[in-house]
């Protein structure tokens, strides 16, 4: 990032920036008007010596729309680096509902190759006002359920993929629009939870006793079913959202969960 268009602002929090400065590794950047220390650096050592902080793009902070809420950092967040096939099939997909609305607002009559070009360019700028028109009115929450009871899961869609949104207790808190999930009986012994999840949330939910065999293949390919295991203690689970879908699960008792991972071929 050597033009100074290219320069990142880094989010401190709430809605305190810093000043935009060129991205170097390994460099300490001071900044006197927020006095904080920003290190560019991956190594672990010095990961533990401070929280880690997200940047935007020159480009995307000055044509935001709205001020950056901590929801859409949190579901901005990837839990890890995702395959190329992924962000290929973003890309294209944007590209291909993009297209056919500027022929429909464009007063010039042009060839959808052309068009497909121009969408091409607009990729970047239409996925981040989606982000921040989906996340309107949506806030960061951890919110518990009782896994004695019935379990509802509602689903939602992000770039065209499949999440959980939410889990609850009852029907009537799924809302008018969603649809509703009976995911586990109040009576069936939950001795597990297979959670099935990419690198921007949880796609699946899976409440089993000790002895079911794992449901199959996750919905993700080549992917692994991560399996909480519940203790005779454990009455609830804490669910994490970045405001539009679920980002984790964790148990509430002090005991902490006896965590594994299955691969499921």
């Amino acid at each position: 990032m050597d033009s100074p268009h290219e320069a990142p602002y880094y989010y401190i929090g709430g809605q305190r920036f810093s000043m935009d400065f060129k991205l170097r590794m390994t460099e300490t950047v001071h900044d006197s008007y927020e006095w904080v220390n920003l290190h560019t650096c991956a190594r672990r050592r010095c990961m533990m010596q401070g929280r880690r902080v997200p940047f935007f793009h020159h480009e995307c902070f000055c044509f935001r729309l709205y001020d950056i809420s901590d929801a859409l950092v949190a579901a901005g967040e990837w839990s890890f680096e995702p395959p190329a096939s992924e962000n290929s099939r973003r890309s294209h997909r944007i590209r291909n509902l993009l297209a056919p609305r500027l022929r429909d607002q464009l007063q010039i009559r042009l060839p959808p190759e052309t068009l497909m070009t121009i969408a091409g360019h607009l990729v970047r700028e239409c996925a981040a006002i989606t982000a921040e028109e989906q996340l309107l009115g949506t806030a960061v929450s951890d919110t518990a359920v009782d896994i004695t009871r019935d379990i509802y899961a509602n689903y939602t869609a992000v770039d065209g993929v499949c999440y959980v949104k939410s889990l609850c207790n009852t029907a009537s808190n799924i809302g008018h629009h969603g649809h509703r999930t009976l995911m586990s009986k109040e009576g069936k012994a939950v001795d597990k939870i297979c959670i099935a999840e990419d690198h921007r949330g949880i796609r699946s939910v899976i409440f089993c006793a000790a002895d079911s065999p794992l449901a199959g293949p996750t919905p993700i390919t080549k992917s692994w079913w991560r399996v909480l295991t519940t203790s005779s203690d454990t009455k609830e689970i804490v669910l994490k959202s970045d405001g539009i879908k679920l980002r984790d699960i964790i148990m509430s008792d002090d005991t902490g969960p006896n965590a594994s991972s299955n691969h499921v071929s």
